[in-house]
């Protein structure tokens, strides 16, 4: 049977608003919206799906009928989803207004509920956790939650840091990490400060494992057995970056728990990802196989 892989963290419901062409503020612009699930636990948790991982998600959703549509969807994609606690609170949701060049203008975001993710949740969720061989861990939960859930980490713990003003919650708990994925400038927060990215990944590898994600710059890799700096693979289109990195460190995963490259799988997850908005298309599996013959790596 192929190892379970937990996700920890972030669920939440992700609306996209676009704009046919400038936004004129201060009044109503014709859209068209899309929702979907994210959350980098969540995304991450996705794509080990679309990839043929067994996964289960941990985290927190509203007893509302957002909630119930993240669970009923997430189920359906083939994710389990018993380690997600229904709470009487709004389920967390991020909304982008993007205009038609696809630049951001603004987002807003109300995730009350994480605030939420605390010891007692984490306590809760631990029996469901305990069935997994490799965690994959944000930085969504409550600092207290984090230092609870790395004290009873299992064979194999990852980070995510999800951003800059959230990085800092791994800081004290790096040793705790095999490994992190840090992108540029969550890597300063977490190396306590700035410099030449070699320098702050050798920073960071003192005390665990890193793969810091560059975007279009491809990544540079400090972990055991691994060294450098590799490429991207390029997508024949850039449509949306949003998720990439969480594409590829599902990917890294699904080549750890099924034996193949990981470093591959996960860079060719994320040139998929960015040829469509959303964070995992459903033909992921399909679209990724002729991006995995790419010899520059």
């Amino acid at each position: 049977m192929p190892d379970l892989v937990a996700c920890i963290g972030g669920c939440h419901i992700d609306s996209t608003a676009l704009v046919g062409g400038d936004v004129v503020l201060g009044s109503s612009n014709p859209a068209s919206v899309t929702r979907q699930p994210g959350g980098v636990a969540t995304n991450v948790a996705r794509t080990l799906a679309a990839l043929g991982v067994d996964v289960v998600l941990a985290g927190m959703v509203g007893g509302d009928a957002a909630g119930d549509a993240l669970v009923a969807g997430l189920a359906d994609e083939g994710i389990r989803v018993d380690g997600l606690a229904r709470v009487d609170h709004p389920t967390a949701e991020y909304t982008a207004v993007v205009d038609g060049a696809g630049d951001l203008v603004v987002g807003v975001a109300a995730m009350e509920i994480y605030d939420r993710l605390d010891d007692s949740w984490a306590e809760s969720v631990l029996p469901v956790l305990a069935e997994a061989d490799i965690w994959v861990l944000d930085a969504n939960p409550t600092p207290v939650a984090l230092e609870r859930l790395c004290a009873s980490r299992p064979g194999l713990l990852l980070g995510d840091p999800v951003s800059v003003a959230k990085a800092h919650r791994f800081v004290p708990l790096l040793d705790r990490f095999d490994i992190v994925f840090p992108d540029r400038g969550e890597l300063a927060v977490l190396a306590g400060g700035a410099g030449p990215v070699d320098e702050l990944v050798g920073s960071v590898a003192a005390r665990c494992g890193v793969v810091a994600t560059l975007g279009a710059e491809g990544v540079v890799v400090a972990t055991p057995g691994l060294e450098g700096r590799f490429p991207a693979i390029p997508p024949a289109v850039m449509v949306d970056p949003t998720g990439a990195g969480d594409a590829l460190l599902g990917g890294w995963v699904a080549g750890t728990v099924q034996g193949s490259d990981p470093l591959r799988l996960g860079l060719a997850a994320a040139s998929v990802v960015v040829e469509q908005r959303g964070a995992v298309p459903p033909d992921l599996g399909e679209r990724i196989r002729p991006r995995l013959q790419d010899r520059r790596l």
